[in-house]
């Protein structure tokens, strides 16, 4: 079953890889060096699970791409992005919110709306996220971990 997505950050010398499934869960998280080997390396044990592998489209992505898609993983570029989207769920108004403003606390709820190519590839997960008092700072840094 295809229940698993994965997203590449690439940098010049090194790629930070996230794996995560329908519900927004981590399954795993790794910076590596830029070898294909390594790279497929960890990927390997998720292969057959993996609906789509997100990669950063910069200068540098000719080779990841084309070395992951030569071992069948199912690559898309992340500038084929076309819709991402980002609520906060109000506890107070009990509705979805594209902006959140409340300061020293993070929202109960955080909607992610991603499409990646043509209509059928929309995707929306819903994070709960821990009531406790919190910086902006923090809250960032929680959506940064996602």
């Amino acid at each position: 079953m295809k229940d698993l997505m994965a997203g590449i950050d690439l940098h010049s010398n090194n790629i930070v890889v996230g794996i995560v499934d329908r519900e927004g869960k981590r399954l795993a998280h790794q910076k590596l060096p830029c070898e294909l080997k390594r790279i497929g390396e960890f990927l390997s044990p998720f292969k057959d699970r993996l609906e789509k592998l997100a990669v950063e489209s910069t200068y540098n992505w000719y080779w990841l791409v084309d070395g992951l898609q030569a071992q069948g993983y199912p690559v898309v570029l992340a500038n084929d992005v076309r819709k991402f989207e980002l609520a906060f769920w109000d506890k107070q108004k009990g509705d979805w919110l594209d902006e959140w403003t409340q300061t020293n606390q993070l929202p109960q709820m955080v909607k992610f709306k991603i499409q990646l190519g043509g209509d059928e590839n929309e995707i929306t997960r819903i994070v709960a996220l821990p009531s406790v008092a919190a910086s902006t700072g923090a809250l960032f840094a929680a959506v940064e971990e996602l």
